[in-house]
C-alpha cells in the first residue's frame, strides 16, 4: 500500500514538472515573429476607405476610431493598457503640434473601435487563447499599424508609445 502511494505521488510530481516546464518554455517564446501576420492569412493592404465614415477601415470588418491634432509630419500615438485609449490629445505633445500631426487611435477591441470578439464560441481554453491572440494579439496590432501607415500615405511612420 505504501509503495502505491509513493508511485502515485511520484507520478503527480512528474506531471507537475512536465506542465511547469511547458509553461516555462511557452513563456520564453517571442510574442511576435516576423511573417506572423502573413501566416494568419491577413492582408497588410487596407481596404478602400469609406467616404461616409470617420473611422479607418483596416480590414473589411475592423474599423479603427481615431482623431488627430497638429500639422506637419504624421506621428501615430499608440495607447497603453490594454484597453486605455486616449480621450484627448496628450498635453505634453502640444508644443510639437506646429511640426507634427499626432494621430491617436483606439486599438482594435478598445474604445470605439471594432471588438472582433464579444464572447467565445468554444469552452476550450487553449482554443480561445489562440483565437484571442489571432484577432487581438501583437501580430494583429502590428498589421493594423502597417495598414494605418498606408492609409496615411507615409513611407515611414513615427510611432509614440504610451503605457
Amino acid at each position: 500500500m505504501k509503495r502505491k502511494i509513493l508511485i502515485i505521488i511520484g507520478a503527480v510530481v512528474l506531471a507537475l514538472i512536465i506542465v511547469a516546464g511547458g509553461f516555462w518554455y511557452m513563456s520564453t517564446q517571442p510574442l511576435y515573429k516576423p511573417g506572423m501576420v502573413r501566416e494568419m492569412g491577413a492582408s497588410l493592404t487596407p481596404p478602400n476607405q469609406p467616404t461616409e465614415s470617420e473611422k479607418w477601415l483596416v480590414e473589411s470588418n475592423i474599423e479603427i476610431n481615431h482623431f488627430a491634432g497638429g500639422e506637419g509630419r504624421n506621428v501615430l500615438v499608440i495607447h497603453g493598457g490594454p484597453g486605455m485609449p486616449f480621450l484627448a490629445p496628450m498635453s505634453g505633445l502640444e508644443p510639437l503640434t506646429k511640426k507634427f500631426r499626432f494621430h491617436y487611435y483606439d486599438q482594435r477591441g478598445c474604445g470605439e473601435s471594432t471588438r472582433p470578439i464579444e464572447r467565445f464560441e468554444s469552452t476550450n481554453m487553449y482554443q480561445n487563447m489562440m483565437e484571442l491572440d489571432r484577432t487581438l494579439g501583437l501580430g494583429a496590432q502590428i498589421a493594423d499599424i502597417e495598414r494605418i501607415r498606408q492609409i496615411l500615405g507615409d513611407d515611414k511612420l513615427i510611432l509614440v508609445g504610451h503605457s
